[in-house]
């Protein structure tokens, strides 16, 4: 039987009220996901049908998972009351229990509404590469239509082209206008967003640069690039203080420090007070006067004076160049060419939305999107989202609405599931997520909804409740010290949108790990010295120079030695690991390890070498057949039969195994 947590078995009881749960990295998230929804299911005194319940995952996988989980929980519940009817109904249920992505939500219920979108009820999802090219075509279609326009029309669009566009093709403005639609799509009111935004830059009514959205941008940037600085000048002040120091470089860190903090002091406040003083000062010259002192102290000094002078410099040309008013008047001339922009993105959206009814298709933004429609009161408006009838029978039907992954929805799905919550105050949202986790903010994630209920949840007075799972099960003690390391110096509210406090650090609670021989099992750093010019290790390419090897594969060539030394290749014996089934050490294997990339750009490369090194390796590749190294070299001596005289193909086939 699993033996939980305090944290876990509240977040696996508690109800009556919205819920975040903050699950760290081997928490156990979705095993408490899983036990909650098992615990609703088997409760004889307030029994839950699974179809009663919406559970939202990020993956299709992850959804079938879960649902694989559920079912041999509510098996193995059956099997100790085989005369339950209720546990029976579960499992007949379980199929079409709505557990899955909220893309599929979507799609189920804009098949099922079809008719109150005038939308063919036999549509499809687009593909990527059939989607861009409708969107290339309509866009391509909307310019010309433009360029054909005569008149004040034809000339706020030539401002639009003049000012977004170089002279030789007018691409850039295709790419702003479809970053502007993607942008838009994000947000419940797609127009009525494009509308704020261009407003933004009709300024001649603002008086107070508090009432400036942009400009506090700006300000809590040159201020975090003025207090590095100062960070800087007393480092460098410092070292002019120690006894071999280089003392005679003390008075210009001390006063140079001095305008600096002033400077940050007056960008808190007015932006015009801040132009003027930083225009002048100046930087001076360091004594020449010969000390006896330390010459790395003396050189670390003048680095740091070095760096912050010309994060002054940059700061002073950049941005402190010219006072508000200028600012102002260039975003008042900007206007009426961001409100054509603006209307060239409406006009796109709607073409595009057109094009695709008449060929009966549909993509992932269309679904969020038709779904609010089917979701929304006509009368609602961007300030009160009012509920349609169909929403509340969703609200009817689920008591519970369980999200994972929270920390990656953004704010059109956000609208969708608070529509559908129980809006009679009690609230019956169970959010599972980490915003330390998000990684889809490119993907228009918005982990401030999370960061948002994180902080007010955790206030007793608010009727919701936050839960901290912080205890992880699945690393050694050495990683999570490297981990938590590194994200104190990391975050703080200006970088990563939240403080790394106590209560978000990583614990160690898996120790099963302690009875590990720990020798050299800390944490590493490996930095590859791609400057070197020493031959590299391998065999059989030791005439090769490291200057000379590709990124990819110099790290492939790092993994391989520490792969294969923990292994025991190097007669130092095998690293022992714990074996998940058994829960007994035993020496480690190729398939234990893993290698995490930022992306796949590299992993070919990488593959490539692992098993030139006779590592067994596989990788989840997206390239495609043609892409295989072996089809390559293939297609290189095809190449070359052709035409021999081709120095790439040529290259390649004699850097292959068949030469």
């Amino acid at each position: 039987m699993v033996k939980w947590t305090d944290e876990q078995q509240l977040a696996i009881d508690a109800k009556g009220h919205d819920i975040l749960v903050a699950a760290a990295a081997g928490s156990g998230k979705t095993a408490v996901l899983v036990e909650r929804i098992i615990q609703k299911l088997v409760n004889q005194n307030d029994p839950v049908d699974i179809d009663q319940l919406l559970v939202v995952t990020f993956t299709n996988a992850a959804a079938q998972e879960m649902r694989s989980r559920i079912g041999t929980a509510l098996e193995k519940a059956l099997e100790a009351n085989p005369s339950s009817q209720h546990l029976r109904k579960q499992l007949s249920l379980l199929q079409n229990a709505s557990i899955s992505t909220l893309h599929s939500f979507c799609l189920d219920v804009v098949r099922k509404y079809a008719y109150m979108l005038d939308l063919d009820p036999g549509f499809r999802i687009a593909d990527d590469l059939e989607a861009d090219l409708i969107r290339q075509e309509v866009i391509g279609d909307l310019l010309e239509e433009w360029y054909g326009k005569e008149g004040e029309e034809q000339a706020a669009f030539f401002g639009v082209v003049d000012r977004f566009s170089n002279d030789r093709n007018d691409l850039e403005v295709e790419d702003l206008i479809l970053k502007l639609y993607d942008f838009a799509t994000q947000n419940p009111y797609p127009e009525a967003w494009l509308d704020q935004m261009a407003e933004l830059y009709n300024v001649s009514a603002i008086q107070d640069e508090n009432e400036l959205p942009w400009l506090q941008v700006l300000k809590r940037e040159a201020n975090d690039q003025l207090q590095a600085m100062l960070q800087e000048a007393d480092q460098g002040l410092a070292l002019t203080r120690e006894p071999d120091g280089p003392h005679h470089y003390a008075e210009t860190f001390e006063a140079e420090r001095k305008f600096i903090a002033a400077a940050k002091l007056l960008v808190e406040g007015s932006w015009n007070d801040a132009v003027s003083f930083i225009k002048e000062q100046s930087f001076g010259r360091l004594s020449g006067k010969k000390v006896e002192c330390d010459d790395m102290k003396k050189s670390q000094a003048k680095a740091l004076r070095d760096s912050y002078k010309k994060r002054w410099g940059k700061l002073a040309g950049d941005w402190f160049a010219r006072k508000l008013e200028v600012y102002l008047t260039d975003m008042l001339e900007l206007y009426p060419s961001i409100q054509q922009l603006a209307l060239l993105v409406k006009q796109f959206r709607s073409r595009y939305q057109l094009e695709k009814r008449e060929r009966a298709l549909v993509d992932f933004s269309d679904l969020e999107h038709f779904c609010l429609e089917v979701l929304i009161d006509e009368n609602s408006t961007p300030e009160q989202i009012i509920p349609s009838s169909i929403a509340e029978s969703y609200q009817n039907r689920f008591k519970e609405l369980l999200l994972d992954e929270y920390q990656d929805t953004n704010l059109v799905q956000e609208t969708l599931v608070t529509l559908i919550s129980d809006r009679s105050g009690s609230g019956n949202m169970f959010m599972v997520g980490d915003v330390k986790q998000s990684i889809y903010r490119f993907r228009h994630a918005e982990p401030t909804l999370f960061l948002n209920k994180y902080k007010a949840f955790s206030n007793p007075q608010h009727p919701a409740m936050r839960i901290d799972l912080a205890s992880n099960f699945r690393s050694r003690q050495q990683v999570l010290d490297g981990a938590n390391y590194i994200f104190r110096q990391l975050f703080s509210e200006d970088v990563g949108e939240m403080q790394y406090e106590k209560e978000a650090e990583l614990i160690y609670a898996n120790k099963m790990y302690d009875d590990l021989k720990q020798d050299d099992a800390d944490v590493e750093l490996v930095i590859i010295n791609r400057d070197g010019t020493e031959e590299a290790e391998d065999a059989d390419t030791d005439t090769e120079m490291v200057e000379d090897l590709e990124k990819a594969q110099l790290e492939g060539r790092a993994y391989s030695r520490m792969i294969q030394q923990w292994i025991g290749h190097d007669g130092h014996g095998a690293m022992k690991v714990v074996d998940k089934s058994t829960q007994q050490q035993r020496d480690i294997q190729y398939r234990d390890i893993v290698i995490l990339l930022r992306s796949m750009t590299w992993a070919p490369a990488i593959v490539e070498e692992l098993k030139q090194q006779g590592i067994p390796v596989y990788a989840e590749l997206s390239t495609g057949y043609l892409e295989a190294i072996e089809i390559k070299v293939m297609m290189s001596v095809l190449k070359i039969i052709d035409n021999p005289l081709q120095d790439i193909p040529f290259a390649a086939v004699l850097r292959s195994p068949i030469i």
